[in-house]
């Protein structure tokens, strides 16, 4: 059941239809009987739900009790009861609302309360006191709007010149229509046109592109030459330190005595230098032999032990692998540098016959 109520209105009664779940109407209830409650949806769009207590009533015609709740005949009216509403449901901040009746073996009963601004009961009274009218006054401008409604012949009168108006100017526009060339004829132009248009579009785009090739190669060209260009005073600058390093490395330049003589130096020094070649020992062999076994040091590799590497780079693994710490789990074992950083790993494996190591991998 719906129904429009005021915001704000107070002690409001209704009579609300009870049924047992059966849909028989149900007689004999007291407030002991139910249960009420009642959700509001809030202006803010927020929803609420309260449970009340309700309160017996004496009579029917007692006075309004919140949530009173009274049988109004189980002979003439079965199932009709007379229920008190709170003030609170009808309190501003509401859109709407529900009460809701239930109770053991009672088909639950919802009435809902649309809250609007105006008491339902006297929406037109309201209406002509905003408006300051009167009913009658309203009446009476409606009947002088209906006597200056025109009659039917004078609707006819004004319909016969506006048709003969509106044909006037269909006959002008038809006029118009004529004159319009055919679809033929606006081909044929339009072909034409377009045949000239598109002569037009290659020329200009042929001067285009030969501009766009001048602006793209030739000028950035021209203008970089141009800006390399040096000034006068930057040539005159050149030519004279050009003219003065020239006299200088003329000068510079060794005599033929001094060539003889420095050819002769170095010759010696070639002849001494193969010379010491050819004198090279057994001795001097294995002393730098154990320089880089004994003396000599290494650095850690890095990353994972490559399958063709030097010598060196192989024994420094080796070394690694001996020195530093190894961490071993079931499926692991990790090999770490001298920082305690993991360089690289083998994927273990026992199936309980063979126990396998795979290549080195990468961390």
């Amino acid at each position: 059941m719906k129904q429009e109520v005021q915001v704000g209105q107070v002690d409001y009664t209704v009579l609300v239809l009870i049924r047992t779940t059966a849909g028989a109407p149900a007689t004999a209830l007291t407030e002991a009987s139910v249960d009420i409650a009642y959700a509001r949806v809030e202006t803010d769009n927020d929803v609420t739900t309260t449970d009340v207590t309700p309160a017996a009533l004496a009579a029917l015609t007692t006075a309004h009790t919140d949530w009173g709740l009274e049988e109004v005949s189980a002979t003439d009216h079965p199932g009709l009861y007379r229920l008190d509403i709170a003030d609170a449901v009808f309190a501003s901040g509401a859109w709407s609302a529900v009460v809701s009746v239930v109770g053991t073996g009672l088909d639950p009963c919802q009435i809902e309360f649309i809250l609007v601004n105006h008491s339902p009961f006297s929406a037109v009274a309201d209406i002509l006191t905003d408006t300051g009218t009167t009913l009658q006054g309203e009446l009476d401008a409606i009947e002088a709007a209906v006597a200056d409604l025109p009659t039917n012949a004078e609707l006819a009168t004004s319909q016969a010149s506006a048709d003969d108006a509106t044909l006037a100017v269909i006959a002008t526009l038809q006029t118009s229509v004529d004159d319009l060339p055919t679809n033929a004829e606006i081909a044929t132009s339009q072909a034409a046109a377009d045949d000239a248009t598109l002569a037009a579009i290659a020329t200009l785009q042929t001067s285009v592109n030969a501009i766009d090739d001048l602006l793209d190669t030739e000028i950035p060209a021209l203008t970089t030459a141009v800006a390399d260009l040096p000034t006068n005073a930057e040539l005159a600058t050149a030519l004279g330190t050009a003219d003065d390093a020239v006299l200088t490395a003329i000068g510079d330049l060794p005599t033929n005595a001094e060539l003889a003589t420095a050819l002769g130096t170095a010759d010696d020094a070639v002849l001494a230098a193969i010379a010491a070649l050819n004198n090279l020992s057994a001795a001097q062999v294995a002393t730098e032999i154990a320089d880089a076994l004994g003396t000599d040091t290494y650095a850690e590799p890095t990353g994972v032990p490559a399958a063709t590497a030097t010598l060196a780079n192989k024994l420094s693994f080796v070394y690694m692998a001996l020195r530093n710490r190894i961490d071993v789990t079931a499926t692991k074992k990790t090999f770490y540098d001298d920082g305690g950083a993991a360089e690289w790993e083998k994927d273990l494996s026992d199936d309980g016959t063979t126990y396998q190591e795979s290549q080195g991998n990468a961390i």
